[in-house]
């Protein structure tokens, strides 16, 4: 049982680490009531219209209840783009989202791109290196749905791009309106991160130990 806790408590660190490098990745900052959305991205800059928006179920634009809080992300405008406090380590880095398709003509498609380096202003990202990227076709799922979209970069000790700080950009491919919600970065696990599992895991394999003999 004991062992069991120790690993959920892990896997729920990860995860908030993950969401803790993306700024306003949930979209839920500043909240609005039923309906309601706007012009404005905290914690993101952006080329054109972009906002948050609050859907619901029965809402017509968007028949569905967010997959985080109420909110998500909304985007009329060309891209929208933000630096990370993370830097790009040996491993594995993991960028995610939940792409989203509208209910009506109004839907649009995006391509998600993961950065190493430059500067981010006005939606782009200028004298970066882009790592990867991955398109989402909104016309692939059911309107007022949801998918998870996923993309990763493995970079070893020889990567040129390393100790660079990692940027996020959602890119307008086609369609009016692109929306998701939930962004993710998780750029490896951190050495005290690691660190701490090890150690937490070492005291409670001592603690067997002692309780069975």
């Amino acid at each position: 049982m004991q062992s069991k806790l120790v690993g959920l408590t892990f896997a729920a660190l990860l995860a908030s680490n993950a969401s803790a490098w993306i700024v306003n990745g949930n979209f839920e900052t500043p909240a609005y009531g039923n309906g309601g959305f706007t012009d404005g991205l905290p914690g993101w800059t952006k080329a054109g219209e972009a906002g948050h928006w609050n859907i619901f179920p029965g809402y017509g634009f968007f028949n569905a209840e967010a997959p985080e809080g109420t909110q998500i992300f909304y985007g009329n405008g060309t891209s929208i783009a933000q630096q990370t406090a993370a830097e790009l380590l040996v491993g594995t880095s993991t960028l995610s989202v939940l792409a989203a398709r509208r209910a009506d003509s109004f839907a649009g498609s995006f391509r998600m791109e993961l950065y190493a380096g430059g500067t981010v202003e006005s939606g782009n990202v200028t004298g970066g290196v882009l790592l990867k990227a991955i398109n989402f076709d909104h016309t692939s799922i059911a309107p007022s749905s949801f998918v998870p979209l996923t993309l990763e970069y493995t970079a070893d000790a020889t990567d040129a791009n390393l100790g660079k700080l990692l940027s996020v950009r959602f890119f307008k491919t086609t369609g009016v309106q692109m929306n998701f919600d939930k962004v993710q970065l998780n750029p490896v696990p951190e050495p005290g991160t690691m660190i701490a599992l090890a150690a937490g895991l070492g005291l409670l394999a001592r603690r067997r130990r002692a309780t069975q003999s």
